[in-house]
């Protein structure tokens, strides 16, 4: 039987008398780890996503590519590195970097389930990483996001409403 490659793997079976069945997932743990698509971030959760020691080296629009990446690494094969970027307007790549998990997602003692990242980034010539923990947040209308948090103490940050 031929696999297709790629993030999503469909297998089909045939069962005797019971016809095709199609079984679809997608990443390690598929929507348990993240819904059906990444989320959309509001602005107020970017920093929350980002280990603190990195922050001051990136702007607004750095911080959001590497948010946007971890949020993917969260659900991704562990060791399965996911790149983001930031181009200046002519093209020049000013910031690279990575988001990956490091070890499989686990239940946090509070019940949250959490997930180790290591988030790194190359600017100016200058390399920098930093592991994080982050938690899945449920911030109501099915927006679930990973966010920075005590496992153990499940101390996430609030999003404020309007």
């Amino acid at each position: 039987m031929n696999r297709p490659e790629g993030p999503l793997l469909e297998c089909r079976a045939l069962a005797a008398g019971y016809g095709a069945v199609a079984v679809v997932r997608d990443g390690p743990s598929g929507e348990l780890l993240n819904g059906p698509a990444p989320p959309l971030m509001p602005d107020q959760v970017i920093d929350a996503i980002i280990a603190e020691p990195l922050l001051h080296w990136l702007n607004p629009l750095e911080r959001r590519r590497l948010a946007e990446a971890s949020q993917r690494a969260a659900a991704e094969a562990t060791l399965q590195p996911v790149a983001w970027e930031v181009l200046d307007d002519s093209g020049r790549k000013i910031a690279i970097g990575t988001a990956m998990s490091v070890d499989n997602a686990y239940r946090a003692v509070r019940g949250g389930i959490c997930r180790d990242l290591r988030q790194s980034l190359i600017k100016k010539d200058e390399a920098h990483q930093s592991q994080v923990t982050l938690c899945r947040q449920d911030y109501g209308s099915g927006l679930w996001v990973w966010v920075t948090g005590l496992a153990e103490q499940q101390t996430l940050v609030p999003l404020a409403r309007r």
